[in-house]
């Protein structure tokens, strides 16, 4: 075959990035609604019909009917006391530029002001297309302005390392790059830990997009439901509801009815799996920070780790949202605490929460 494995998923690929660009540009205000929606529906159409051809066999990548990884057990951190855990969390910040270095090193001075037991990373740690082979160094390059902070960052998997959902090995690279590079903890695409007064529980967003949400669902499910914690935590990238471009899981992008853009089966699984069971989901994907209420869990949206994207009226009433760049503090003791910052350190907003009843 003329196009090799490598060449047809950046091919894809290409198209998703193109979509995403110019689904950006038609967010925007627009003075003909008429060809505003049509010019939707084009990018819509025109990614779809591009990923079906690979879905469906013309070139020979796919994540399409790829199981859902066995779930680990990841290193429980050292906290400065059993009873209270602090942490940041900074999502989308895979690319080396101006904005990435000075959000990380913002957290870091947070840090070092507040204190941190550790980070999270919210997913899409490598733009455009994840990692490229097994030995890119271009992964060391945009994990430094993270690693320079000290901390460990425990990490979740995008949409972007998956190549856009199109190379199951791409994800398999960075978690065996993960565990050979000190402050990268990510032993397997899903798992979690326990730290200080909370569990923490890594999802695979992108894999439930693709594929569906039974596995881990169930075993969310479980997990939350053993922890004899007083705090329940679940991370990973794609939003639960957002206010942000790509918006709420089922109806993501503004086009409900079609599975592999909705992100119904996400929906699905955060339907059952967080409400009333998670006590504070963290995400990335658009751009923002937000911080959200949705079904008695506290949904944190931190994905302007590199950049930052426009705010929309979704229907989701915000405790606090900024198009800005900046990232999220987070400390979970007798109450949840959460602190926003730009990327120059400065406080946008703080706030608090109790405790869930019979905890």
């Amino acid at each position: 075959m003329w196009f090799s494995q490598h060449d047809a998923t950046d091919w894809i690929a290409q198209l998703f990035e193109r979509r995403d660009k110019d689904w950006v540009r038609t967010m925007q205000p627009h003075s003909n609604p008429t060809r505003l929606q049509r010019s939707r529906k084009g990018i819509i159409l025109g990614a779809l019909l591009g990923s079906l051809l690979a879905l469906f066999g013309f070139f020979s990548v796919q994540l399409i009917g790829h199981p859902a990884s066995a779930p680990a057990t990841a290193a429980s951190p050292t906290t400065q006391s059993p009873q209270v855990v602090r942490f940041v969390a900074i999502g989308d910040a895979g690319k080396v530029v101006p904005a990435q270095t000075r959000v990380a090193s913002a957290a870091a001075t947070v840090c070092a002001q507040r204190g941190c037991d550790f980070g999270l990373l919210l997913g899409d740690n490598l733009y455009n297309r994840g990692m490229l082979a097994a030995d890119d160094t271009r992964m060391d390059d945009v994990f430094s302005a993270h690693k320079n902070t000290g901390l460990n960052w425990y990490i979740a998997l995008g949409n972007h390392d998956y190549a856009h959902g199109l190379s199951v090995d791409r994800a398999n690279w960075q978690v065996d790059w993960a565990n050979r590079t000190k402050g990268a903890i990510l032993p397997a695409a899903t798992y979690s830990f326990d730290a200080g007064p909370a569990t923490f529980v890594a999802l695979d967003t992108t894999q439930v997009f693709w594929e569906n949400e039974t596995s881990q669902l169930d075993w969310l499910r479980k997990r939350l439901a053993r922890s004899e914690q007083r705090w329940r935590v679940v991370f990973g990238h794609h939003p639960y509801r957002s206010n942000g471009v790509h918006g709420n899981a089922g109806v993501y992008e503004d086009w409900p009815f079609i599975p592999w853009v909705s992100g119904r089966t996400l929906a699905r699984l955060f339907d059952g799996g967080l409400c009333e069971q998670a006590d504070l989901y963290l995400s990335g994907h658009d751009h923002s920070l937000q911080w959200l209420e949705h079904c008695g869990t506290a949904l944190i949206v931190s994905g302007a780790g590199a950049g930052h994207t426009a705010l929309f009226e979704r229907g989701n009433r915000a405790a606090f949202q900024a198009s800005t760049d900046g990232f999220v503090w987070v400390e979970l003791g007798e109450k949840l605490t959460v602190a926003f910052f730009d990327s120059t350190g400065s406080l946008l907003f703080e706030a608090q929460r109790p405790t869930p009843a019979g905890r």
